[in-house]
């Protein structure tokens, strides 16, 4: 059987109700398990970059048969792993269409122009969900885009960085937290169309699948496996007084040094999603630009140890009472 979108959100929403009805937020603290806390899994992230960035995915430029290749391999993963979907049609998967473009050489780097107009190609997005028993309505939205530049005179462009790294981050988050008790829901987003100007995640912010007022925190990973162990960059968009809540927060951790940064050159999938009135920001290596939509964004230039790190550090975030005390402020 198959159901719309409509119909999908509006079962989900009675499923989140009723569980929410049957039991009080107070008590049912009082009976939650202890933290399981996996350990992190450098093989698993180091895994996945190097899946991706494999020949066999082409690039995955939006649009082409590599880039439906690694939407099915990030799908079935979040199937393996009991995720909820969270697409259109009570699936993984949410279609949008693409605009006509090429590629180009701007000396440095090489990077998609709008050529007019909308192609016949179609990218897609990827979205599932670990659904609290607590507060099942309110999510932080976890995302990094998955696409990348494909093949151009005859180079493959891996994009190890950029941004494989990201999504071996959020897939093992998902790993290791669907085994938690969160006190709210999250939305694992995988976009696409990022590279061509933000296309994935701006289509799900004019088409959500999941309310936008019940988002209450985006927290977008792009291009963050270069560099030192401790370095990071962050890029904020939205509400500021609760970016700035979270950046303060982070700014304390000892084995992290963060520059905040406000670039008007360069962006990323916050900034669609702060459209949105969600507070959203993106967290990157300093070293982000180095071999930057080059064909020498490899797997081999990857600083395994520094996503272990962050991976960590966000879990912690995520199960710590600063995140639970800004969603209910």
């Amino acid at each position: 059987m198959k159901f719309t979108k409509g119909a999908y959100i509006i079962l989900l929403s009675f499923i989140i109700v009723s569980v929410l009805n049957g039991c009080q937020s107070k008590e049912y603290k009082k009976h939650l398990p202890p933290p399981v806390n996996i350990e992190i899994s450098l093989e698993e992230i180091k895994k996945t970059i190097e899946e991706l960035s494999s020949p066999d995915f082409a690039g995955r430029r939006a649009g082409s048969e590599g880039e439906a290749e690694a939407a099915l391999f990030i799908a079935q993963r979040l199937k393996e792993l009991n995720l909820v979907p969270l697409g259109e049609n009570s699936t993984y998967f949410q279609a949008f269409p693409l605009p006509q473009v090429d590629l180009r050489s701007n000396g440095k780097r090489t990077e998609f122009y709008l050529m007019g107009g909308e192609s016949t190609l179609k990218g897609d997005n990827v979205l599932g969900g670990l659904i609290s028993r607590e507060r099942p309505e309110e999510f932080i939205l976890l995302s990094a885009h998955y696409d990348h530049l494909g093949t151009w005179q005859d180079n493959l462009y891996p994009g190890a960085n950029d941004n494989c790294s990201g999504v071996s981050v959020l897939l093992e988050l998902a790993r290791v937290l669907k085994e938690e008790e969160l006190p709210y829901s999250i939305i694992f987003s995988f976009w696409s169309g990022e590279e061509m100007g933000l296309i994935g995640s701006n289509h799900f912010v004019n088409n959500p699948t999941i309310p936008l007022e019940k988002i209450r925190l985006n927290i977008n990973l792009d291009s963050v496996g270069l560099g030192k162990n401790k370095e990071f960059l962050i890029w904020t968009a939205g509400p500021q007084d609760i970016t700035q809540e979270v950046v303060s927060h982070w700014s304390k951790w000892e084995d992290f040094i963060i520059k905040e940064e406000y670039s008007i050159e360069h962006s990323s999938d916050h900034k669609t999603i702060a459209k949105g009135q969600i507070p959203a920001l993106t967290i990157l290596a300093q070293d982000w630009l180095i071999d930057n939509h080059t064909p020498h964004d490899i797997p081999g230039k990857i600083n395994y140890e520094k996503l272990k790190n962050l991976t960590t550090k966000i879990m912690e975030y995520l199960q710590s009472e600063e995140i639970e005390s800004l969603l209910t402020s």
